[in-house]
């Protein structure tokens, strides 16, 4: 296994569904999933797959293989394949080492913004604070104008009152977006792939070009590569 390229937890959709996903509840794991491309077969040699079958003999059904699914493979992915109260997912734990609860998630980090400060991070918020129907400049400046409609915004969603966008505020405002999406939360997006090296043409339009900077950022933080912009690739990318 290499990193990046693993991806366990991901609260998001399964791709091209609206579905969510069995990373949105940590039940699912992508191995090394630049060698093995969603739809891709024949991805493993033949001993890789001969030791994939071994270890789901031993899991005894409670873990299924994407290269196994019925139409579309993935065969990076493995997934829990029943629920919390088989008891077969008690014993596999068990017979590995595991069943000593449920791990606390790592919180989320946003980076706090606030009146004074200025840059690429500023700029997003005032291009999400656009999207949410506010009106004011995306200069990336947080002067007294930002600072009154980013309390407008916070009143509005029943957030403290303070003017600083921390992570309750930033989780208020991001907008999930993806292929064909468009508006200032691609903007915002865009700004801040600039920002972090992957220099991308700021016009508001998710297109082809857009989607693969997103994919390329996402690999480089070890997200799962979907292009789509959600929580977990906001929060990376305005860090």
């Amino acid at each position: 296994l290499y990193s990046p390229g693993c991806w366990g937890h991901s609260y998001r959709e399964i791709s091209g569904s609206t579905t969510l996903s069995n990373h949105s509840s940590g039940t699912a794991i992508d191995c090394n999933a630049p060698d093995h491309p969603l739809g891709a077969v024949g991805t493993f040699s033949s001993a890789q797959v001969s030791a994939i079958r071994t270890i789901l003999t031993r899991c005894n059904g409670v873990v299924r293989w994407g290269g196994d699914y019925s139409s579309r493979k993935d065969e990076m992915h493995f997934e829990i394949n029943v629920g919390p109260g088989d008891s077969r997912l008690a014993t596999l734990a068990a017979s590995i080492g595991g069943g000593g609860g449920t791990p606390n998630p790592e919180p989320i980090h946003w980076t706090t913004v606030r009146q004074g400060d200025s840059g690429f991070r500023v700029r997003t918020a005032q291009y999400l604070l656009r999207q949410r129907g506010y009106s004011l400049s995306a200069d990336g400046i947080f002067g007294s104008g930002t600072d009154g409609v980013v309390r407008s915004f916070q009143s509005s969603r029943g957030l403290s009152v303070d003017g600083i966008v921390g992570t309750n505020t930033w989780t208020a405002l991001v907008v999930t977006v993806r292929s064909g999406s468009s508006g200032d939360a691609v903007r915002g997006v865009q700004t801040c792939l600039t920002a972090k090296g992957f220099s991308t043409t700021v016009d508001g339009v998710f297109g082809s070009g857009t989607d693969s900077k997103v994919r390329s950022f996402q690999g480089s933080r070890s997200l799962v590569v979907d292009g789509i912009v959600g929580s977990d690739t906001w929060q990376a990318l305005e860090a």
